[in-house]
């Protein structure tokens, strides 16, 4: 191969249709969807697909959701004094806690069954985050 043609090829964006299940690396496409792994196997893994946007999918999870706990902790520091929604608090939190929770499960199972799981919204934008890191 040439460098040219080389240097075309990693110009290409990749699409969801492009990634596709690679039985060899399945345990690593499974694990990538622990967000801290994920993240460090989005800028290891050079050449599965699957593994850099399950990565991607689950950095941006993990974010959302230590994003959403900042937030969070800083309404409820500055509602402190309402004692009466403490508990509603404890609720969202929990809710969120568990949806993460969910999705990361789910795609470890998926992943393990030999499918690629497309989280709503997030897929789009682990597509981007994947074609932005080459």
């Amino acid at each position: 191969m040439t460098e040219t043609s080389e240097t075309q090829g990693s110009a290409v964006a990749i699409k969801l249709d492009d990634i596709k299940f690679n039985e060899a690396t399945k345990s690593m496409a499974a694990i990538a969807w622990i967000p801290i792994v994920g993240f460090i196997l989005m800028f290891v893994e050079k050449k599965d697909t699957l593994v850099r946007y399950n990565g991607a999918q689950s950095t941006i999870i993990g974010l959302l959701h230590f994003l959403f706990s900042i937030v969070w902790g800083a309404v409820t520091g500055a509602l402190w004094y309402f004692t009466a929604l403490w508990g509603i608090f404890d609720l969202v939190s929990t809710v969120v806690s568990l949806i993460t929770l969910v999705l990361i499960v789910f795609g470890i199972l998926q992943t393990i069954g030999g499918k690629r799981f497309d989280v709503p919204v997030v897929s789009e934008w682990a597509l981007k985050l994947v074609n932005m890191i080459k």
